[in-house]
């Protein structure tokens, strides 16, 4: 009875999303050719509401779809939902009615092109199943990541850099703190911390994410999972201090992420059971409310709401003033052109050869200021900085409004930039739980990004995948590597590896003497399904006992 009614629930969820998708473009477009915002609105909200029907469908297979709507949802869709279910004028929201119709524009193309992109990717995976389908069952278990005899020590090894690095970047937290001691929140972001703490100190704090991710892909115990969580959420403690939430809200918001792929890994409810879903119930509103409240008191000012609804209204309200960027930024598209095209889209990436270490010590170009200046917004090719400058009064006294994917696009590639980009961004979001399960590399990279891509909404275009053209990411990876190749040499195997203790104090369910007996079965069973194809294809033994990988002895 129970999986009659699961099935009848995805059926009608199912009829749901692909009745209404085109009919919510239907009524958008209507909205648009007789110039009715509330009618534009109407089919936005729909066809937003299809999508999130959509990802819930398949949670397990759409989570991260899923995921990033939501953030889509509170920075760029609540503001004009409250104001709708207020009756608040739409237009006044932007200041113009094409402000407004840009501003739907954008999301409407965006949320049409995510879904198609995200159907691309599970046809792309259906092929890929089918083909998988036909193999032994035991070639396919071997595939898992689970079964990777390298595991344990890649989990060591990323553990023992992530301790290190950690406490490297709570010590530079704790410098910033006495660097703008006594300083307002907006003088933060006119402070040039390049000359705080050593470099040795600063290139080891930059290792604390990516060893975080690359201990997370190794598939540690929850318990210990957990813990470096929490201890990477300590890390934002100092910054939330200062008066900056963003980093803690998306420590806080990657603890549920990694959680919602340890679920597909490990089994559905072993990871997100009833006590974690409460504990989701409570925390959203609480959190919200609680950054509402944060948003006063860093300016200074008194709240306007005594209800506990209208202070969560009021913090979704506050969240979801990317919208009203959005209608400032076409204020000023005009005076941005004129600067010539910039490629904001991919700036952190030029700025980053052109302004970094590569640029000022090879090109010998100059370095740009890492606070807000003139010489940031007009020669650099940050978006947000670009467009504060000419759309904020006090940008240059630490003001400013953010960016967002959308207005990086539209600038540089107008709407089929953005609806071109939307397609990559749905196939990726879709793919991510299949290439987190595909081996530890990728794992690392997938929990990467998901680090900050609930901010894409209102950060960079490449802010999600900004880590790999940095040597730091890739030095990490190699210390890692390195790290795990030695202990996994012979003189270590039974002075480390081997200990239970060892293994499990850095969250390992297994032996890795077990795990290498494992791969040696695993090994054995396809020298001999290849030896008994030799006589039909001989070229075929050479290629599939080839491919069979190699274990420690």
């Amino acid at each position: 009875m129970e999986v009659q009614n699961i099935s009848t629930r995805g059926s009608l969820a199912r009829s749901f999303h692909l009745l209404f998708f085109p009919l919510a473009i239907l009524v958008y477009l209507t909205g648009y050719l007789f110039e009715d915002l509330t009618v534009m609105y109407l089919g936005m909200a729909t066809l937003f509401t299809v999508n999130i029907v959509y990802a819930c469908e398949q949670l397990h297979q759409r989570f991260v779809f899923l995921f990033f709507h939501t953030g889509l949802f509170l920075f760029l869709i609540s503001r004009p939902t409250i104001a709708f279910f207020r009756g608040e004028n739409l237009q006044a929201l932007t200041y113009s009615f094409e402000a407004a119709c840009f501003a739907l524009n954008l999301l409407v193309i965006t949320m049409v092109f995510l879904r198609i992109g995200s159907a691309l990717a599970e046809n792309l995976q259906g092929i890929r199943e089918k083909k998988r389908s036909n193999q032994p069952a035991l070639l396919v278990s071997a595939k898992r990541l689970k079964d990777n005899p390298k595991l344990p020590s890649l989990r060591i090894a990323a553990g023992l850099l992530f301790v290190i690095s950690w406490a490297a970047l709570f010590w530079y937290g704790y410098l910033k703190m006495q660097t703008v001691q006594g300083l307002s929140y907006m003088q933060f972001y006119l402070t040039d911390f390049s000359g705080t703490g050593s470099l040795v100190e600063r290139t080891l704090a930059t290792f604390e994410p990516i060893a975080l991710c690359a201990f997370l892909a190794a598939l540690p115990s929850k318990r210990m999972s957990l813990i470096v969580l929490i201890m990477h959420l300590l890390t934002t403690l100092s910054t939330l201090a200062i008066g900056g939430r963003s980093e803690f809200v998306l420590a806080a918001l990657f603890i549920v992420v990694y959680y919602g792929f340890r679920d597909i890994t490990d089994g559905k409810g072993s990871w997100i059971g009833r006590f974690e879903k409460l504990a989701l119930l409570i925390c959203i509103p609480v959190g919200l409310v609680a950054m509402g409240m944060f948003n006063y008191i860093r300016e200074h000012n008194q709240a306007t709401t005594t209800s506990l609804v209208d202070t969560l209204v009021d913090a979704i309200d506050k969240q979801g003033v990317s919208y009203y960027v959005m209608g400032r930024a076409y204020a000023v598209t005009g005076d941005i052109t004129h600067l010539g095209f910039k490629g904001y889209s991919f700036g952190g990436l030029t700025d980053y050869i052109l302004h970094g270490p590569f640029g000022t010590y090879i090109l010998h170009n100059p370095s740009l200021p890492a606070f807000n200046s003139v010489p940031l917004a007009v020669e650099g090719t940050s978006y947000a900085h670009t467009m504060s400058y000419f759309a904020h009064w006090g940008y240059l006294q630490g003001h400013g409004y953010g960016s967002s994917y959308l207005l990086e696009l539209n600038q540089d590639f107008g709407l089929g930039g953005v609806a071109v980009f939307s397609v990559i961004l749905g196939f990726v979001l879709n793919y991510m739980p299949y290439l987190f399960k595909r081996n530890w590399l990728w794992g690392t990279i997938v929990l990467m990004m998901c680090t900050v891509l609930f901010h894409v909404p209102r950060g960079e275009t490449l802010e999600w995948v900004a880590y790999l053209w940095t040597p730091q990411f890739w030095l990490a990876i190699a210390l890692i590597v390195g790290g795990a190749a030695i202990l996994r040499a012979k003189r270590f195997q039974g002075s480390i590896i081997n200990k239970e203790n060892a293994v499990s104090f850095l969250g390992g369910h297994e032996n890795l003497g077990e795990i290498n007996e494992h791969s040696k079965l695993l090994r054995s069973v396809w020298y001999r399904q290849t030896k008994n194809r030799s006589d039909s294809d001989h070229s075929g033994h050479l290629r599939w006992a080839g491919s069979c990988p190699r274990t420690s002895q």
